[in-house]
């Protein structure tokens, strides 16, 4: 994943930078506004202290096609250019094929599914892109075939 740490506006990254933000701040979304194709999003940033009064500020995102927010507090915002979450917006098409039976088709599901979980916590639903039209453990039980493909929107 490639972070853009070269957006932020330089007063705004002091703050980001300074210790005593590092040690007790953090930011929340306030807002999400959308219009059109163009959305602002108002978050809240606070110091972590009674004295200095928290800020609110504005990022513009402009032609957004799809997006994903999760409304809880945190440290260091965080903006990608290459992400999982990205990989759909991409043209490359993919198919993952298997060839092999396994002897317990319910370990192999839990594996597949602490594995992607520990990869991409609640970021992307668990199941996306499986072949799985009668279910993930028939997928399971099978001994070949098409496992996976990139989605498409």
């Amino acid at each position: 994943m490639t972070t853009q740490n070269d957006i932020f506006p330089s007063d705004f990254k002091a703050i980001l930078e300074s210790l005593y933000y590092q040690e007790n701040g953090g930011l929340v979304i306030s807002s999400l506004n959308y219009i059109n194709n163009n959305l602002k999003v108002l978050f809240t940033l606070s110091y972590g202290d009674n004295e200095t009064p928290e800020q609110i500020w504005q990022l513009d995102i402009v032609d957004i096609e799809k997006e994903r927010f999760v409304r809880d507090w945190a440290t260091f915002p965080e903006i990608y250019s290459d992400h999982f979450l990205l990989y759909e917006f991409i043209d490359n098409y993919i198919e993952l094929y298997f060839n092999g039976a396994t002897s317990n088709p319910e370990k192999l599901l839990a594996d597949l599914y602490n594995l992607h979980i520990s990869n991409y916590s609640n970021d992307l639903d668990f199941g996306l892109g499986i072949n799985a039209p009668n279910g993930m453990l028939k997928l399971c039980t099978n001994d070949n075939g098409l496992f996976a493909k990139s989605f498409q929107t």
